[in-house]
């Protein structure tokens, strides 16, 4: 008897989609509790600080394998789950 099991690999193809907000609003910080002054973050930096209003992941692509056997019933079911279909 072997310890050993066959394993599963996923390989996917992704893409992400960020939306920033660059507003003045978002680049002024309170004082953290320590004083009621605000400050600007990027004040003497150059660059720039935003603050992220919506990430989305898609995912193209998911396969499953069981060592080299290719599991697309799995596979299939995944995908629908992460899309939302």
């Amino acid at each position: 008897m072997t310890a050993w099991k066959v394993h599963r690999s996923f390989f996917t193809s992704v893409h992400f989609k960020f939306t920033f907000d660059f507003s003045d609003e978002v680049k002024s910080l309170g004082g953290f509790g320590i004083s009621k002054d605000s400050y600007r973050m990027n004040d003497g930096v150059g660059s720039t600080f935003g603050r992220i209003t919506d990430f989305y992941v898609h995912i193209d692509e998911l396969k499953i394998f069981e060592g080299t056997t290719l599991k697309s019933d799995e596979a299939m079911v995944l995908n629908q789950l992460i899309n939302g279909g």
